[in-house]
């Protein structure tokens, strides 16, 4: 199994506890994560794989650091009891709207040598985040990925200021109140690989 299909757990309200085998490089979509792209619109990664989940609190993923994944739009979107989210090292893409009203998610955690675009709307309204850790080569491609953020909530970029506005679009902020640092240089034993 190479790819969990769109829509293949879409609204399973009793399904708690996921793992993906490292089998798995797309969740969602018709793109092999080995297929380079810079494009990472809707109709081309188009999920709801696990959308709707409401009680999935748990995803495991078995992947390696070699092993590759797109996530694709909407994939987790509306699972309101996910509490935290490890991205696996080889995250590429996390498409539009992916974890959008993740109301109970708590943490996101990018793997090591992540090489990851992020789509629009990406973490809309994930509002129990009290800190992410953006690493150095995180890359938005879409508009608005904080929406919904407030002034309680943080995100430190370990790139500069003038690394983030330079290679992110002028547009990713919209909607977003959350405190913005930059330069940030995690602990030891958070270090992001670059």
């Amino acid at each position: 199994m190479t790819s969990i299909p769109e829509y293949a757990f879409q609204n399973c309200a009793a399904l708690t506890t996921v793992t993906i085998p490292a089998s798995v490089t797309s969740i969602g979509t018709k793109t092999e994560a080995n297929t380079p792209t810079n494009d990472i619109t809707e109709s081309k990664f188009k999920s709801y794989a696990f959308q709707g989940c409401t009680a999935l609190e748990t995803v495991v993923f078995e992947h390696t650091e070699t092993d590759r994944l797109i996530i694709g739009a909407y994939s987790f979107s509306d699972c309101t009891a996910l509490k935290n989210f490890v991205l696996p090292a080889r995250t590429e893409i996390i498409g539009n709207y992916a974890f959008e009203n993740c109301t109970a998610l708590t943490s996101m955690t990018f793997g090591a040598n992540t090489m990851v675009m992020i789509g629009a709307y990406a973490f809309k309204n994930c509002t129990a985040i009290t800190e992410l850790v953006v690493p150095e080569r995180v890359y938005q491609k879409g508009a608005n990925i904080f929406s919904g953020w407030t002034n309680a909530q943080t995100i430190r970029f370990v790139a500069s200021e003038f690394k983030v506005y330079g290679v992110w679009a002028t547009d990713w902020l919209g909607g977003c109140n959350a405190t913005l640092s930059y330069g940030y240089v995690p602990a030891v034993e958070e270090t992001p690989e670059a």
